[in-house]
């Protein structure tokens, strides 16, 4: 009898063993498979984050090159235009000046010329 019990005890323990191994199969085709969504989905917003990143750096590099572009072309202007108004402003002054060494200015011989309608008197 001894051995019918423990023939029996054998099934059962068979039998549960089997059930554990099922539902350990099952744990882990569940825990496999959440392991993958997890990493698809880590994947999918690292992909997301890189083309957000890429997308600012390159609106970055936009407004940077663009920043740099206008302040040398400030630069640039600003440098060369200096020198011209005052090379302009010298070149004026002189033409004015000059016209007072002859004992008359340029505006009193615009005047005398504005009388005679625009031609001199012969002398």
């Amino acid at each position: 009898m001894a051995s019918i019990t423990s023939s029996i005890g054998s099934i059962f323990s068979g039998i549960g063993n089997i059930f554990s191994g099922l539902l350990e199969s099952i744990f882990a085709i569940f825990s496999h498979a959440w392991s993958l969504v997890i990493g698809i989905l880590s994947t999918a917003w690292s992909a997301v984050e890189g083309v957000i990143n890429a997308a600012l750096h390159t609106v970055s590099g936009i407004l940077s090159t663009v920043t740099h572009v206008f302040g040398d072309l400030i630069g640039i202007i600003t440098t060369n235009i200096v020198p011209i108004v005052l090379v302009g402003a010298g070149v004026l002054l002189v033409t004015f000046f000059a016209g007072s060494k002859s004992g008359s200015s340029p505006a009193a011989s615009v005047k005398k010329t504005a009388k005679t309608g625009g031609r001199r008197k012969k002398a």
